[in-house]
């Protein structure tokens, strides 16, 4: 909902109505009891909007060091699956140029007579 000028002028007056009712109702020390107990309450309503803001600062550093730490084993995990990729073609290629040593063997003894 937007707030508009007249919105808020309403409300502002709407306000110091209900403050002039007290103060008729309840008398000048009623109404002062009133305020103080109001702004004990915004007080402590500002500490614990200030406690957790500071919460959230530091879930917000601890996620983002996870995060930094999580990207670091990520790309180390990367790095070595890459590796014995690496490592699994080479074991491929000695293993197709056995076999054809193998089966270049094998016509060899059978072109000798099968001996």
């Amino acid at each position: 909902m937007k707030i508009t000028p007249t919105l808020s002028q309403l409300e502002s007056q709407a306000g110091s109505m209900f403050n002039l009712e007290l103060l008729s109702k309840y008398g000048a020390n009623a109404w002062r009891v009133h305020n103080y107990q109001m702004e004990n309450y915004l007080k402590h309503i500002r500490q614990d909007t200030e406690e957790v803001k500071r919460q959230i600062l530091q879930v917000n550093k601890e996620r983002k060091n996870d995060q930094t730490e999580a990207a670091k084993t990520l790309a180390s995990l990367e790095n070595k699956w890459s590796d014995l990729i690496a490592q699994n073609l080479q074991v491929e290629i000695a293993c197709a140029a056995l076999e054809s040593e193998v089966d270049e063997l094998r016509r060899y003894k059978q072109s000798m007579g099968g001996q």
